[in-house]
């Protein structure tokens, strides 16, 4: 069983990795033009990405943050540029946060990968973490 951010318990085998330092976060907030979620900078600071026993990300690494960009579906006319991208279900969807106007909007959503839209599934990441894990978020 391990405690991350003093609240979240997992029981289930999960891979943490070390953590990312304050530079590695500021690069993600750079990148995007916002400033990292708090909620989200914390967990990194603990953990610089979780993978689940399979080696699937439950949470990317502040390099696969980086990464992820519209260019991924520009085939599809899809764009991310208004998403902080920090995870994704196994089947091109992805969970993120939503960015309007260079700010980070309150809750985690995800992307439909097919139609564009934006869906919240919960109101912080705690509350993602806890709910995906347990299978309370259905795609």
């Amino acid at each position: 069983m391990v405690r991350l951010c003093g609240k979240i318990t997992f029981t289930q085998d999960y891979r943490f990795n070390p953590p990312a330092n304050e530079n590695e976060i500021a690069q993600i907030g750079e990148k995007l033009g916002v400033v990292c979620p708090e909620e989200l900078s914390q967990l990194l600071l603990e953990t610089n990405g979780i993978d689940d026993e399979w080696g699937s990300p439950l949470i990317y690494s502040t390099l696969h943050i980086e990464e992820r960009t519209s260019e991924d579906n520009k085939e599809m006319g899809l764009s991310y540029d208004d998403m902080l991208l920090f995870s994704d279900a196994g089947n091109g969807d992805y969970f993120c946060y939503i960015i309007e106007n260079g700010v980070i909007q309150d809750g985690i959503y995800v992307g439909d990968h097919e139609e564009g839209s934006r869906t919240k599934v919960a109101a912080s990441l705690k509350e993602f973490i806890k709910d995906w894990t347990l299978g309370e978020i259905a795609i």
